[in-house]
């Protein structure tokens, strides 16, 4: 969802912004960024940026990903992954760059994939069970969020992985995705 909601605000939600890759498993867009597109960069100032959103069980996202960076040429170092995070309060955000997988099962698959944990993350809060039971947290993970829980997401979390990214990206060197 927070990744639907910067691609919207970024180049739209026509008909066709996703399409499908067979190839890497998933759905992929992009678009380049410049100074038009992004306040306070300078003139000149322009990166190409690829979206993707795997077809796998998040669990199992590190194939599609290493797909996918071989296939469109991009280095690990380069990605940036969006993903939940039971740590943080309900749309609290922040930024990590490398590191372990904290637990997450998918940043899990990722690093053991591509052989390296050496790529960003913004990490969205989605607070955490009281019961600290496996079985309990992964019925917690996998529910749907409550009406209130989506608004307050709505309002402060994706807004923020907005700024976020876009922070990531004027900072990149080249290709963000």
């Amino acid at each position: 969802m927070a990744l639907d909601y910067t691609v919207s605000k970024l180049i739209g939600t026509a008909p066709g912004t996703w399409r499908t890759s067979k190839s890497i498993g998933g759905f992929i867009t992009e678009t380049v960024l410049d100074a038009e597109s992004v306040k306070g960069m300078p003139e000149g100032w322009a990166r190409h940026v690829i979206f993707l959103k795997p077809r796998t069980f998040m669990n199992f996202s590190g194939g599609p990903v290493v797909r996918a960076i071989r296939e469109l040429g991009v280095a690990p170092s380069d990605i940036i992954v969006l993903h939940d995070d039971l740590q943080r309060k309900l749309a609290a955000v922040s930024v990590k760059t490398a590191g372990s997988a904290s637990g997450h099962n998918g940043l899990k698959s990722m690093i053991a994939s591509l052989k390296s944990d050496d790529f960003q993350r913004i990490r969205i809060g989605i607070d955490r069970p009281a019961s600290k039971d496996p079985g309990d947290v992964g019925d917690y993970v996998l529910q749907r969020f409550r009406d209130a829980e989506i608004e307050k997401l709505k309002s402060d979390g994706y807004p923020t992985s907005h700024k976020a990214l876009l922070q990531l990206i004027k900072a990149s060197k080249g290709m963000a995705s």
